[in-house]
């Protein structure tokens, strides 16, 4: 019981409802304005559904197809919890970002038009465009604004409020 416990992140500025007004107004833009809370549903801030989200796997990893045989799944991948997202990087499930908001500019990129908001800053290069783009998951990815610094950073300032205080003490 002691080892559970210790599994549930419920010790988190969001739970204790201790955020500041910019992680508010991140935990806000998650809820109501980004395509963010089609997948990462509150409390566990998942849906635990499958999503392509045009991450570029390696050519063996064909994410759920892998279990189903279904070519419907090719590319789709387990929407992960962001329970202690902080201290979990790096981020996706091929570790492929190092920062959380280059994970939020990379979603962002689906709703953009901005051409610089389509750099990844951790490389200075485009995002790759999807490798399985049969099955991305464009309904998910696209109904959302596009965002601009602040709300980034609010928003990456409220993922932060999701990390369980005995991680970050």
């Amino acid at each position: 019981a002691t080892y559970e416990r210790t599994l549930v992140a419920d010790q988190t500025p969001y739970d204790l409802g201790t955020m500041t007004q910019n992680q508010a107004a991140g935990h806000d833009l998650l809820l109501n304005h980004t395509v963010c809370f089609n997948c990462h549903v509150p409390p566990l801030f998942t849906d635990n559904e499958y999503y392509n989200i045009g991450l570029r796997p390696a050519a063996e990893d064909i994410g759920r197809m892998a279990v189903t045989n279904d070519p419907n799944d090719n590319g789709r991948f387990k929407t992960p919890t962001l329970r202690n997202v902080a201290v979990t990087g790096p981020y996706m499930h091929n570790g492929v970002f190092k920062d959380l908001r280059t994970v939020v500019l990379f979603y962002n990129r689906y709703n953009t038009k901005n051409p610089e908001r389509l750099i990844n800053p951790e490389t200075g290069k485009p995002f790759a465009d999807p490798q399985v783009p049969d099955t991305l998951s464009v309904t998910e990815l696209t109904h959302g604004p596009a965002l601009d610094d602040d709300r980034i950073d609010a928003l990456v300032a409220f993922l932060k409020t999701l990390t369980d205080r005995k991680f970050t003490a």
